[in-house]
């Protein structure tokens, strides 16, 4: 009750910000901008399905030899299911479970988990490369403050040090040793031993990929730093459309920036008013003038309904087909 109760307060302050915003600009202005974009909006729905393509490509090479039984358009429909989930949830990796329970129909559990760690691994992985090579380019840019410079090159490193901490421990038993610790930290769990149990194939599975499948760990990584390239390309497009053009360098600042908003900020539900007021800030501290940024915000929110409205058929499509007999089952009952 009292998560529900920080949640919707938060998701209350979210939308003061939201509110505030369209109190705050002119929304004739702002409406103007919006309908330049007109059908082009297609370009960044296509830009979309593309980071999707990507990500469904990145976690299927995480299933090492098992990649055979799952089928491309299915992992794709489970894929776009999940980032629903993540979209709306606040948390932000709700999804995750959505994503194993239906992965779990074709491969073993531990399997569908260790996919699941070593893909999340890779999300982070690429993002936190871009961030990085954004914080640093950054400098390069004479409207960008030295201060929102400096600031996102600190934040760059540690979370450098996180990803390279996160390879050396994930090979060392990670799962099973943060179970015990939960243990001995004397947090609830249910059937304690079973889940250590289940912890130690997934470290077991985790180990035998990256000895394994060497070949399609880096092709992994390389499918998710194409993926976080495509988001910044999308930035760009998006600035072109607006008609306030920004080069490759300013996108790949603003989707650092954002990125880092959307962690720092991921117990909002949707991020909602804290992402338009973001950018909003970010822009103007770029030379733009107020209420580009939330003209900007609103159409890559317009993106995000799209995405969680196609990713939630996707989920009463996998709904409706698990919910399905199973040929063998029908053949049974007719005889």
């Amino acid at each position: 009750m009292r998560r529900k109760l920080i949640h919707a307060l938060l998701l209350s302050v979210g939308v003061a910000f939201f509110i505030k915003l369209l109190l705050e600009y002119d929304l004739d202005a702002i409406w103007s901008d919006l309908c330049r974009m007109g059908v082009s909006f297609g370009w960044i729905l296509l830009l979309w399905l593309l980071v999707l393509g990507l990500d469904t490509f990145t976690w299927r090479h995480t299933f090492g030899d098992l990649g055979h039984r799952v089928p491309c358009l299915g992992l794709v429909w489970i894929t776009a299911a999940g980032q629903a989930i993540n979209g709306v949830a606040p948390s932000g990796n709700l999804g995750e479970i959505v994503k194993g329970k239906y992965l779990a129909e074709y491969i073993d559990p531990s399997d569908s988990i260790s996919s699941l760690v070593l893909f999340n691994y890779l999300h982070l992985m690429g993002s936190v490369l871009l961030i990085a090579l954004g914080a640093f380019l950054s400098l390069l840019l004479p409207s960008v403050p030295g201060a929102l410079s400096a600031v996102l090159i600190g934040i760059s490193v540690m979370l450098l040090g996180v990803v390279a901490l996160l390879f050396f421990v994930s090979g060392k038993g990670l799962a099973e040793k943060s179970i015990r610790l939960f243990r001995r930290l004397r947090i609830p769990l249910k059937k304690t031993d079973e889940i250590i149990a289940g912890a130690r194939r997934v470290d077991k599975k985790l180990r035998e990929y990256y000895c394994q499948s060497t070949a399609d760990f880096w092709i992994a990584v390389a499918g998710q730093v194409a993926s976080r390239l495509v988001s910044v390309v999308e930035i760009y497009t998006i600035c072109l459309l607006l008609r306030r053009p920004i080069s490759f360098l300013a996108a790949l600042l603003v989707m650092s920036a954002s990125q880092l908003i959307a962690w720092l900020f991921a117990v909002v539900p949707g991020q909602i008013g804290i992402m338009e007021q973001g950018s909003d800030k970010l822009f103007t501290a770029m030379g733009f003038q107020p209420g580009v940024g939330f003209a900007f915000e609103l159409v890559r929110r317009g993106r995000r309904l799209t995405q969680i409205a196609f990713g939630l058929l996707a989920l009463a499509l996998l709904g409706l087909r698990s919910s399905a007999p199973a040929p063998e089952e029908v053949v049974r009952d007719g005889i």
